[in-house]
This record gives C-alpha cells, structure tokens and sequence, in this order.
C-alpha cells in the first residue's frame, strides 16, 4: 500500500513520489513418488517510489525507481514430515527501476 503525491510540472509531465508499507510472498511446492516439498517466503517493509508520467493524449508513459527496505523476512520449508521456520531481520535495500506504458481517461 503507497501513498502517492503527484506534482504536475508541466501540461504532459508529472512526477510522482509516494511513500508505503510493503509485503511481498512467494511460495512454491512440489511432490512426486514418496516425497513432498514446499516453501514459502514472507517478506515485510517500508517502500518509496519515484516516478515520472509523460501523457500524450490519453496514453503515456511511466518511468521510475522503486526503493524497498524489508525489516521482517520469514522463511518456511518443509520436507515430508520434516518443516522449519526461520525469522531473518537483517536491514537491506531493494533497488527496482521500471518502465510502463499507461491509459488516461
């Protein structure tokens, strides 16, 4: 969830900056003759974005960076009746840039 404040530099150009928590889960499983695997990972943080929207008409485009913080990650994995958990609270940061393409109506 993000909080967006969008500051209109020109007619066609806008920048966006906003501000969140984040929460991120993958999850995977597998099995087969006599065996069963299963994982999933569980991650909890704060995110801020930036972005920059150049609209043409009612289409545009949307360039930026994303930058994440996890404080809370949560590991789980099973192996048959075998099964852990494992609570990883090291800092780190996530750097993501994107590029879309967007409709206005």
């Amino acid at each position: 969830m993000t909080f967006l404040y969008r500051i209109g530099l020109t007619d066609s150009i806008d920048l966006l900056l906003g501000a969140g928590l984040e929460y991120a889960y993958h999850g995977s499983s597998s099995s087969g003759d006599g065996y069963s695997v299963s994982s999933s990972y569980h991650s909890f943080g704060v995110s801020a974005n930036t972005d920059f929207a150049f609209r043409f008409g009612h289409f545009g485009i949307l360039a930026g960076v994303n930058l994440g913080v996890p404080f809370v990650t949560i590991v789980n994995s099973s192996y048959g009746d075998y099964s852990d958990s494992m609570n990883i609270g090291k800092l780190g940061v996530q750097v993501t840039p994107h590029a879309g393409v967007f409709y206005c109506w």
